[in-house]
């Protein structure tokens, strides 16, 4: 009995033990399930603090309330609670070792003292002594030494807290991303000794949100031949756009780590790297950041570059609006310096193209008036130059210079306001007369190029504009800068004008080289051994008539044209083969005028020419697109119209081959092309009929080869045929056309050119149609549209 009862005894202790075991366990698990996770709660790691040796973690906490903090200590790391309290003076928090529970946790105490002072000094408005000595920050540097970086990587970290008998977490930190999934620490910085092997180019460090920043990738003559990650820091500060680059198959992916926050792209190849290249990303918010470069085994390859985003400071209660016109540039700021443009010539890393107003070093006062003798003008002038290895070769007399007198024999932008007006330079100059409300703005195309223009109120005869002179590279493919205009009429009465630019060329250090003609009516070029300057006229809202004349000291700028004043015509007239030379041995000028017209009140107008200089041997491709309407006998088009495309390509290029060139041409919806029409018309003047084959169908690409290189000044061309179609009706339809070939004599690299060109279409009423069966009438309302058309039976509304 006594031995029965004791096994009774035992049995009811065991079930008891186990009963509380259960409780224990289910309500450990019940525990861990109710366990929610804080947004408010963060860890991230601190790459600047953080070395070899050993890795800082900070914990932070968003939340308003008063709480303690506690997170374990990582295996393979040991915590320096000296270190920490040193880098935490400012802390909320203070940290101790949870000894009691022997559990190797660290706990942060927020203090009810330092909360109350935190709270306290948020409230303080007017003491910023006080207020810098005693706010706080709720966010706690530690600071872990490393014993075995190979453990340390296996492990992730929590921070955590309880409130109100709730558990709370952060997001897990997982520390391979901090060490590297072998465990090798990240390598944070390169001594003064290390060489390194990328090298990042900006051309400035700060931007503002919005702009497009191009950040160059500099190889050093070396080649990668393994992914390359760059850090651009904060994801939320840099988004990347695109790459642009020579090197074949290259392509980049973000890899955003959410739990440090880092925004890194992946390089890759199909082959070493070895050309250097760019990146193109976007200013989205502000902030700081620091871009490194690395390898897929975490060596850091390049020296640190910062970029600071700011908000655009520029006032919107400026004299001035820099977005009076619509110019395609959206963040303008104001400066009081001029800033130099520069784009780095096509496969070069030592030649770029430069532009600016004035010196060629820029920090000219644009705001001020120009100062003007009988022919100089002395200030903020148009300058465009290339910088050819540090050596400056300008396109203008004195665009050398670094001061405000750079190029002060030429007019640029000039407005009339009597159609027969005569030569007066300095007082029909834009900036060479004092601009009411002058200011000068700065922003960056859609490649992050500099963009700069001035603005102001051009006041003479008691007519008023606002003009705004704008200077920006080519995107086009074109190694060139746009010269541009806007005009605004902001009064209440019509304004006649008309509106010219006149610029004194020189080339290479010669004032006296000898002009010609560029063909098709495309501009002028000035030729001095290893450089050449192509004045371009055959550009989108580019001018009608243009002229070379000599240049005197009494502003010949009407002299070339006939009559000898605004109304006069040019070469134009003469349509000059290429090559023609249409000034020998004298100071070779140039002068290009639009039409005599009038802005009502309200009414704005854009205005353009291009300046381009290249080097021997290189290949300077240009493309453009014309069409003809071969109906309207009133200039105007409609749809049902046969319209004549012509698409052209040049080589502008000295000592160059252009070889492989094809055109490729998609053809709008709103045409209906004649496959039977397409002729290619060659180097030698010469008209050979394409197959309708180089149409395809499904894609409405045309695609022509050009057979032969494309030599120095050779044009070929591409014509064809297309109806429009009633979907035109109203429309302004655009046309671009791509022309891609390789330079033969530098490095097989591609060579490319664009143009567009937009085909305005009167609105027309058209025929309607009942539809009766399943089906579309699109085509048949074409068919009965082309028998009223030749009929000439039009209603034209609105």
């Amino acid at each position: 009995m006594t031995l029965n009862r004791r096994n009774i005894m035992f049995s009811l202790v065991l079930l008891a033990v186990m009963g509380i075991q259960l409780v224990v366990t289910t309500g450990t698990i019940l525990a861990e399930n109710s366990i929610k996770v804080d947004s408010n709660l963060a860890l991230t790691s601190d790459q600047e603090l953080s070395n070899e040796k050993q890795i800082v973690i900070r914990a932070s906490d968003q939340s308003k309330a008063q709480r303690d903090l506690a997170l374990t200590i990582p295996e393979g790391a040991t915590f320096d609670r000296t270190t920490s309290n040193q880098l935490n003076k400012k802390s909320a928090y203070t940290a101790t070792l949870d000894q009691k529970n022997n559990s190797n946790q660290v706990i942060l105490k927020q203090t009810a003292q330092t909360a109350q002072t935190a709270q306290t000094a948020e409230n303080i408005e007017n003491d910023s002594v006080n207020r810098q000595a005693t706010t706080f920050k709720k966010e706690y540097l530690l600071v872990f030494k490393l014993k075995d970086t190979s453990i340390f990587a296996k492990q992730q970290l929590k921070v955590t807290t309880i409130m109100n008998g709730v558990h709370y977490e952060s997001k897990p930190l997982l520390l391979k991303d901090i060490v590297g999934t072998d465990g090798v620490q990240r390598q944070t910085s390169l001594s003064k000794e290390d060489t390194p092997q990328i090298t990042f180019n900006l051309n400035q460090t700060e931007y503002i949100v919005g702009d497009t920043i191009q950040l160059k990738v500099d190889l050093n003559a070396s080649e990668i031949n393994e992914p390359l990650y760059i850090n651009l820091g904060n994801k939320a500060i840099l988004t990347p756009i695109k790459i642009s680059s020579d090197n074949g198959g290259i392509n980049f992916e973000s890899q955003n780590n959410q739990n440090t926050g880092k925004n890194i792209l992946k390089i890759s190849s199909n082959e070493p790297i070895k050309k250097d290249f760019t990146l193109l990303v976007k200013a989205t918010t502000v902030g700081k950041v620091d871009i490194t470069a690395s390898t897929e085994t975490d060596h850091l390859i390049s020296k640190t570059a910062t970029v600071k985003v700011i908000d655009n400071p520029t006032s919107k209660a400026l004299a001035i609006n820099p977005n009076t016109f619509d110019d395609g540039i959206p963040n303008w700021v104001q400066k009081t310096k001029t800033e130099v443009g520069s784009k780095a010539f096509q496969g070069s890393t030592s030649r770029f193209l430069n532009y600016t107003f004035g010196g060629v070093n820029g920090g000219i006062d644009a705001e001020a008036d120009s100062k003007i003798s009988s022919y100089n003008i002395q200030g903020s002038q148009i300058n465009i130059f290339i910088k050819d290895n540090n050596k400056t070769i300008g396109a203008f007399f004195k665009g050398e210079d670094t001061s405000s007198k750079a190029v002060r024999t030429s007019t640029g932008f000039g407005i009339v306001f009597e159609p027969n007006e005569s030569n007066d330079g300095p007082k029909q100059a834009i900036l060479a007369n004092k601009l009411t409300n002058k200011a000068y703005f700065v922003g960056h195309d859609s490649e992050g190029n500099l963009v700069s223009k001035i603005m102001g109120q051009f006041e003479r005869n008691g007519k008023t504009l606002i003009a705004e002179i704008l200077l920006r590279p080519s995107l086009s493919g074109t190694t060139a800068v746009q010269q541009e205009l806007y005009l605004k009429n902001d009064t209440t009465q019509s304004v006649s004008y008309g509106t010219f630019i006149g610029q004194d060329t020189m080339l290479n250090g010669n004032d006296k080289v000898p002009m010609s003609s560029m063909g098709n009516n495309a501009g002028l070029y000035i030729t001095q051994n290893p450089y050449k300057l192509a004045i371009n006229m055959k550009v989108p809202d580019g001018p009608i008539n243009y002229a070379a004349q000599t240049w005197t000291r009494r502003n010949p700028w009407f002299d070339g044209f006939t009559p000898r004043n605004f109304s006069g015509t040019g070469l134009e007239q003469k349509n000059l083969e290429e090559g023609y030379t249409v000034l020998k041995n004298s100071d070779t000028s140039y002068t290009a005028k639009w039409p005599f017209a009038t802005l009502a009140p309200g009414e704005s107008q854009h205005y353009r020419q291009d300046i381009g200089i290249t080097k021997a041997p290189d290949v300077a491709p240009e493309a453009y697109k014309e069409y003809q309407n071969e109906t309207s006998t009133d200039g105007s088009n409609r749809p049902g119209d046969n319209i004549k495309f012509t698409l052209r390509a040049h080589n502008s290029g000295l000592d160059s081959s252009w070889s492989d060139v094809s055109f490729s041409d998609i053809i709008p919806s709103e045409f209906q092309i004649n496959t039977n029409s397409i002729r290619l018309i060659n180097q030698s003047g010469q008209e050979i009929t394409i197959s309708p084959s180089a149409y395809n169908e499904v894609t409405r690409e045309l695609k022509v080869t050009v057979p032969n290189s494309v030599k120095d000044n050779q044009w070929v061309s591409v014509t064809f045929e297309a109806k429009a179609l009633t979907t035109a009706s109203g429309r302004t339809v655009r046309n671009t056309v791509n022309v891609v070939g390789i330079d033969s004599n530098v490095n097989q690299q591609e060579r490319s050119a664009s143009a567009i060109v937009d085909v305005p279409f009167i609105k027309v009423q058209l025929p309607e149609l009942t539809k009766k069966v399943k089906g579309s009438y699109d085509g048949i309302t074409d068919k009965l549209f082309d028998i009223i058309h030749h009929k000439g039976a039009f209603y034209y509304g609105n």
